[in-house]
């Protein structure tokens, strides 16, 4: 994000998979398998090789609002579902990109 962050979520069912929300209007779905290796390992995960991008990060940038996004939030019936809240009450509902939903589940 290039303006600050209101909200960070976490989805509930794949740990792997991040929301923020924050004042440049976007809404950012990151994908952050090394936290998950972390946590079961207890210990840092090695970095990538040099000149290799590491596989944490923002995978998808959502701009369909016009004004700061302050809530973000995961369903609570489909993982694969989040909605968006901005300043002038937009209200927008995204769904994982199916490519990133099959690489998690494969």
């Amino acid at each position: 994000h290039s303006r600050w962050v209101w909200r960070v979520r976490h989805n509930p069912v794949h740990d792997s998979l991040l929301l923020t929300s924050a004042a440049d209007c976007a809404v950012g779905l990151h994908y952050l398998p090394g936290i998950r290796a972390a946590a079961q390992h207890k210990r840092p995960v090695a970095p990538p090789p040099p000149g290799k991008p590491p596989p944490d990060g923002r995978v998808h940038s959502i701009g369909d609002h016009e004004e700061a996004v302050y809530g973000v939030e995961w369903s609570t019936v489909d993982p694969w579902v989040f909605a968006s809240l901005s300043y002038d009450g937009r209200v927008v509902i995204n769904r994982v990109p199916s490519s990133l939903k099959y690489k998690i589940l494969i």
